[in-house]
């Protein structure tokens, strides 16, 4: 059949055209389509940093000097205190590439594969069998109805969810992803007004702001976070230039996005289907950033999905590694960090400027590694922390320890998966929301 595919990808972002560059080298008869033009894809933002052992763990190219995607590679990256008193320093080699590009040359390896692309191909519905099982799509390509059929449906739409929010299975979870589940970024490319250029980047997580490299000459980009809104990341910013003094520069455009921030769902498959990218809201707990993170779940997902096409068995049993593997392995370490990140959010400048003072959380490669409960206490006794932020801190590290606990224990056996989903739901209702304590 002309429109049946092993594998039909929704969404032609990084994690639906890695996925389906890794699916056809293996010989798989792969189509990826979206609803946007060729042209926009991946275009939300000019800049993005990666790192270089990602491209080797991940068996990509990495950018030449001259390649149309290369920008600027850069080897330490700092992260300084509230007060500005503090710094920490920590090598590791970053590329800062053009996004488009260095997608344009991820779909280029991809087709090269045997992964075909269709643009301007919108989904309208999911197409069940008699047994209730999806099978494919119907959709509408250049304003005429078509319909795709598949062994594996996986939908890597971003935020938007669209296929996940659809479907019908007592394993998927159907939420959408709302502003207060988002960390929306803006990010404001500057000419420094003494000459100089950005080489490295520099966060300050208090303010949830950076300053980083981006393409032109005496530049760099500003960058700041923050759940709910664009404008609420705008006043951040404002509030970051205020506190912290940056050089004169010159404002020569701007740019806005946003990405998820909360948990992710506790299954990524179910029968015959799989979420990836934001749709699954794979993202570091600690910055927001996606990339790294949905590439290092598909190449764990990639074994069982081997395994499930050669059998042409997608029945979420035969799925039901993929949640195992990352659940046990990835999302317990993650929940514990969003469980921290609560108790450090909540805290005021000076008690974060301790953190940095005493590398509890951050901290330089060469700094030992502390006692994290004695140097809190001791801050409690020295007016460094209150007893409000340390009550939060022993409260988050609880709950941390629990959720991780939990997630180590995700069940081998699907019938036990609801009961297991009840006990998540209550202990990260103790946990609470990161938008909570968004200062």
């Amino acid at each position: 059949m002309e429109n049946y595919f092993d594998a039909l990808i929704v969404g032609s972002g990084t994690s639906g055209t890695y996925l389906s560059f890794k699916l056809a080298k293996s010989n798989f008869k792969v189509l990826v389509i979206d609803k946007d033009k060729e042209e926009d894809i991946c275009n939300r933002f000019d800049i993005i940093h990666f790192q270089y052992d990602d491209f080797l763990k991940h068996g990509l190219a990495l950018p030449k000097e001259g390649d149309p995607d290369m920008v600027e590679i850069f080897h330490d990256v700092y992260t300084r205190s509230a007060l500005d008193k503090n710094e920490k320093r920590n090598s590791i080699n970053v590329y800062a590439a053009h996004f488009h590009m260095l997608f344009e040359r991820l779909k280029g390896e991809a087709i090269k594969a045997g992964a075909r692309f269709s643009f301007n191909t919108s989904y309208k519905e999911i197409i069940y069998n008699t047994q209730g099982n999806p099978i494919g799509i119907k959709a509408i390509k250049d304003s005429k109805p078509i319909e795709y059929y598949a062994g594996l449906i996986v939908d890597a739409t971003g935020m938007s969810s669209s296929l996940r929010r659809d479907i019908k299975s007592q394993y998927m979870e159907n939420f959408s992803i709302t502003p207060l589940d988002r960390f929306y970024v803006t990010l404001s490319y500057v000419k420094w007004k003494d000459g100089t250029k950005t080489l490295t980047s520099t966060s300050y997580p208090y303010f949830k702001s950076w300053i980083a490299p981006c393409s032109f000459e005496s530049g760099g980009i500003i960058g700041t976070g923050a759940v709910s809104s664009i404008a609420h990341a705008k006043e951040k910013q404002k509030h970051f230039l205020e506190r912290i003094k940056v050089k004169d520069f010159e404002l020569i455009k701007e740019e806005g996005g946003s990405t998820p921030y909360s948990r992710s769902p506790y299954s990524f498959i179910s029968d015959n289907f799989l979420i990836i990218g934001d749709t699954a809201l794979l993202t570091n707990p600690m910055s927001g950033e996606g990339m790294s993170y949905t590439l290092e779940f598909i190449d764990m997902a990639l074994p069982t999905l081997k395994k499930a096409l050669k059998e042409n068995d997608f029945s979420a049993l035969n799925l039901w590694p993929i949640n195992i593997n990352y659940n046990r392995d990835k999302a317990s370490i993650d929940s514990l960090i969003r469980s921290g990140i609560i108790s450090v959010l909540a805290m005021s400048e000076e008690e974060n400027d301790y953190l940095f003072e005493k590398n509890i959380i951050f901290k330089s490669d060469s700094d030992t590694e502390p006692n994290m409960i004695k140097e809190l206490i001791s801050g409690l006794f020295k007016g460094k922390i209150s007893f409000k932020s340390f009550k939060l801190v022993l409260r988050q590290f609880s709950n941390g320890k629990k959720i991780f606990n939990h997630y180590k224990k995700f069940p081998s056996d699907i019938s036990k998966y609801h009961k297991w989903v009840n006990k998540s739901n209550k202990i990260w209702k103790k946990i609470g929301h990161i938008s909570y304590y968004d200062k």
